[in-house]
This record gives structure tokens, C-alpha cells and sequence, in this order.
């Protein structure tokens, strides 16, 4: 099989597969118990907190991680546990992941103005126009680090130009940049940023949130009281330990992969652009810009639909995406496609195709290879 759906979850890495298989023939015990077994077990999530935090390049004097079942709770937990006062303004794009932009339709209920900011032509959101809309009343920003259709890249670094030392609480969704995209929480100054574990080749329904101590949520799970109250609930050490090595892993083996990661992409480019339909007429247009990450290649083929491409790779054993998975079956297009100008007449044609460690040259050759002909015969 050629799988090439990575945006949406990644397989577990040989490394991190024995590691977490043997944590769970070993710590299988309830880390809250009190007894030895216990304790071992929370000594391995007091370690995941501290690789995760030296992988984010965080400050354990000044973040802490509060461990979740994955990137929807971390988002959820982020927004979630903040308060708010009337008149409070906040600030996301209007293209961000469900698990923001449905959470903050919830926070809509609230005396508080939301702006939704669109995305600019890299696939990113437009910090143009977020620069405009900062004012004294606005209190949180939430904007995705890694756009998990376009690729696209945030701007972190003007980003933290433009709330370094304000005061706003600014939330990174992280949950498809982790592992794939340097990380420098310190230097960026932000409050919060969560990620998910299968991502990045970690076990699934695993996740955190890296949170300032000083913007520490209220609780929105209730228990036992474990993590210090703020997510109540049983750990599974294994898994969080299986999280923090996964992360500590990628920090390590990142800028190797990276660059192996870019030669697909651009291989993929390259190989798009020569398909042909029968009149000889290319049918790609590729949506993903230049300048956006390498892992997320995304492109429109017109006159087509991309969800009969997709099931007809998958009945070749190629695995690609249309596009998020969390809203797949919507019967419209999803709001980053809107965002960039893409509507339902002309959005349907869309394939994305996501690349990990685990791909090769010749995938990508095989891909392109049953694509065509599947163009041909369309």
C-alpha cells in the first residue's frame, strides 16, 4: 500500500512503536494509585512533560503540559478554559480547524465579538489584516501554526511581533506543525499550543496542551483531580510516555527528514504538472504555494471530483486525502478552500496528498503513474 494521507494521521515509527509497546507490557498500573508501580508510572509522564517542553523549546519554570486525549480536547481545553467579560474581543481565522472554529461558535454565546480573519495567498492566515484588527479590547488570537489542507505557514515570528508583552492570550493549534516545523515557544511569548500525537508518528488519542502558568484553564473535565485538577481522568503512562519520546524523536531526526520530505514534494510538483487529460490539456492546478510546507500538497483537478479520484487510488492501494479529515463528509467545501476564492461549483476537483518518512520516490512515482490513467479513463 502507498499510503499518502499523513495530514490525517501518520503510522506509528519502528523506534517508537518498541518503545511504546514495551511501556505497555510495563506500566500498566493507575499512575494515581500511590503504591511503586504508581509512582513509576508518573515519574514517565513527569518525563514526557519534559521532553515535550525541551522539543517545544519551552521553559519548564514557565509552561507546563496538561496531557489530553488529542488535539480536539487540547483545543477545546485552550479556548474552552479561558474567561472572558463583555465586550472582550477575540480573534481566529475564518479557515481554522473545527476544533476551533466550532468551539468558538460556542464562545459566540458569550457578550464577546469574534473577527474571523481570512487567509492570504500563501494559505496561511493574512496577519495583514490581524495587525488591523488588534485593539486594546482584544483578549485571545487562536490562528494554526500549520494549515492541515493548504500547508500553509504562519508567520509566527511577525505574529509575536504584533502580541509580544500585550497581554493577549494567544493560542497556537499546532497539532499538524508539531514534529514537522521548528518550535521556540520561550521566543515566540505565546500562551498556550496544542498538539496530538499521531501526527507525528506517536500513538493515537494521545495529545497536550502547553500552557503558560500564568494562562493555566479552568477545567473542563471533572474527577479525580489529577493534573493538578485541570484534566481529570486516569493517565495512560504508556501513551504519554509514548508521546514524550515521539516528540523528543522528531526534535532529533527533524532537519534530516525535512529535507527528504521537500525532494517528494517537489518531485510530486514536477509530476502533477505533466499529467494530461485525453485532449492534452494539464488538469492540476496546484493550490499548496511554494513557500508552504513540504508535508501537505494540495491540488485541484478540474472538471473532476476529487472524492471519485480518491476512492478509485484506494481501490489501488494508494491512500490520499480530499482534503481535511475532520470534515470530510461535508457536502460543501471546506472554508479554507472558500477562503482562497474556491466555491462549490469549482472546489470539488480537490486532492490532498501528504507526505512522511515513511514515503519514497517510488511511491510517489506510482502514484502519479495510476493518477493518469485514471484522468485518461475519467
Amino acid at each position: 500500500m502507498i499510503y499518502l494521507d499523513n495530514a490525517a494521521s501518520t503510522p506509528l515509527l519502528s523506534e517508537i512503536k518498541k518503545f511504546y509497546f514495551d511501556a505497555i507490557e510495563r506500566y500498566y498500573a493507575n499512575p494515581h494509585a500511590g503504591h511503586a508501580l504508581s509512582r513509576e508510572c508518573l515519574r514517565l509522564a513527569d518525563k514526557a512533560r519534559g521532553q515535550i517542553l525541551q522539543a517545544s523549546k519551552a521553559d519548564k519554570n514557565d509552561y507546563t503540559v496538561i496531557f489530553t486525549s488529542g488535539g480536539t480536547e487540547a483545543n477545546n481545553l485552550a479556548l474552552l478554559g479561558s474567561e472572558f467579560k463583555e465586550g472582550d474581543e477575540l480573534i481566529t481565522c475564518e479557515a481554522e480547524h473545527p476544533s476551533i472554529l466550532n468551539v468558538f461558535k460556542e464562545i459566540e454565546k458569550q457578550p464577546v465579538k469574534i473577527h474571523y480573519i481570512p487567509l492570504d495567498h500563501t494559505g496561511a492566515p493574512d496577519l495583514d489584516i490581524l495587525e488591523k484588527t488588534i485593539n486594546s479590547k482584544t483578549r485571545l488570537i487562536s490562528l494554526t501554526l500549520l494549515h492541515n489542507e493548504t500547508g500553509g505557514l504562519l508567520d509566527i515570528d511577525r505574529l509575536s511581533e504584533l502580541t509580544y508583552g500585550s497581554g493577549i492570550h494567544v493560542h497556537i493549534d499546532a497539532v499538524q506543525g508539531f514534529g514537522k516545523t521548528p518550535l521556540d515557544i520561550d521566543d515566540w511569548g505565546i500562551s498556550s499550543l496544542s498538539f496530538a500525537g499521531h501526527k507525528f508518528h506517536g500513538p493515537n488519542s494521545s495529545g497536550a496542551l502547553i500552557v503558560h502558568k500564568k494562562h493555566l484553564p479552568k477545567a473542563r473535565i471533572f474527577g479525580g483531580g489529577q493534573q493538578d485538577g485541570l484534566r481529570s481522568g486516569t493517565l495512560d503512562a504508556a501513551a504519554v510516555a509514548a508521546l514524550g519520546f515521539s516528540a523528543q524523536f522528531n526534535a532529533k531526526e527533524k532537519t534530516k527528514q525535512s529535507n527528504k520530505i521537500k525532494a517528494l514534494n517537489q518531485l510530486c510538483r514536477n509530476k502533477l504538472k505533466e499529467l494530461k487529460t485525453q485532449d492534452q490539456n494539464c488538469p492540476v492546478e496546484i493550490i499548496s504555494c511554494e513557500s508552504a510546507s513540504p508535508y501537505i500538497l494540495l491540488a485541484n483537478f478540474k472538471n473532476m471530483q476529487g472524492a471519485i479520484l480518491m476512492r478509485a487510488l484506494s481501490s489501488k492501494n494508494i491512500i490520499v486525502g480530499t482534503g481535511s479529515a475532520c470534515s470530510a463528509d461535508s457536502k460543501q467545501i471546506s472554508p479554507a478552500l472558500k477562503s482562497l476564492g474556491l466555491n462549490d461549483q469549482n472546489g470539488f476537483g480537490v486532492l490532498r496528498i501528504s507526505f512522511a518518512w515513511q514515503n519514497s520516490e517510488d511511491d510517489i512515482k506510482d502514484f502519479i503513474n495510476q493518477l493518469q490513467e485514471l484522468i485518461l479513463n475519467y
